[in-house]
């Protein structure tokens, strides 16, 4: 006899479903197979995405009031101000929002909006692109006669490359993620989405009642290298790769 599973044994049982596909793109991406594990990647992707679309449908469904929450999450230098940018594109393209807060010391702190689903499925992605990126500067060749910022510019240019890279493939997935929602037949689903990032929007307004945009610019010469490397980034969070986080201190 089987019994229906539970909404917390099926949350688990996606998240591993995700966690052994991304396993899988990253071994066929070490053997060269390059097209398969892209295609691993995107399947993976669109599954996160899938998870908070159902997530919210089922709670219109129900008129079940979701109300957002909220996350400070905290960045440890070097590069902390950088690493907010891929942070930032992770969480619009989940439909959170946030604000880097005003900070000193060695961190930095995202205060982070969403959906719970949602923000854990961008911290999840953050980890791994972070990773990924820590890997981009490590195999990147510094021309030998920089010297101290000039070499941190370099750095830092491939970073802003390999987060303008990854920002459109995480918005594709989501879109294609909720076209696949319309054509099970299921109502109302840009509405319901639409409807989330305005109290999402709301929440953050409510707490910071007045926000400065501002923009990035770069002068290193490592934006391609950057950028090729995110169109190829795999989104995982394999604990063996964690070493590649100390190519950012070198």
């Amino acid at each position: 006899m089987t019994t229906p599973m539970s909404d917390e044994a099926k949350k688990t049982a996606m998240l591993e479903r995700v966690r052994a596909i991304l396993a899988k793109a990253e071994s066929e991406r070490e053997l060269g197979h390059e097209e398969y594990a892209d295609e691993c990647t995107a399947i993976a992707m669109r599954l996160m995405a899938k998870y908070g679309i159902d997530e919210a449908l089922a709670k219109a469904r129900a008129n079940v009031k979701a109300t957002p929450t909220n996350r400070v999450f905290v960045i440890d230098e070097p590069y902390a101000g950088t690493k907010v940018l891929l942070l930032n594109a992770v969480a619009k393209a989940l439909h959170c929002d946030g604000i880097q807060l005003s900070t000193s010391g060695p961190k930095t702190r995202y205060h982070m909006f969403g959906f719970e689903s949602d923000i854990q499925m961008a911290d999840m992605l953050y980890t791994s692109l972070s990773l990924q990126m820590a890997g981009a500067v490590a195999t990147y060749r510094i021309p030998s006669w920089l010297r101290g910022r000039q070499v941190m510019a370099e750095k830092r240019s491939v970073m802003l490359g390999f987060i303008s890279a990854v920002r459109p493939r995480l918005e594709a997935a989501y879109k294609l993620a909720e076209t696949e929602a319309d054509d099970t037949g299921t109502k109302g689903t840009a509405l319901v989405l639409a409807s989330r990032e305005v109290a999402v929007k709301a929440a953050l307004r409510d707490k910071y009642s007045s926000i400065r945009r501002t923009t990035t610019t770069t002068t290193g010469r490592g934006v391609g290298h950057g950028r090729a490397a995110g169109q190829q980034a795999n989104i995982h969070d394999r604990g063996e790769v964690r070493n590649r986080q100390a190519a950012l201190s070198r």
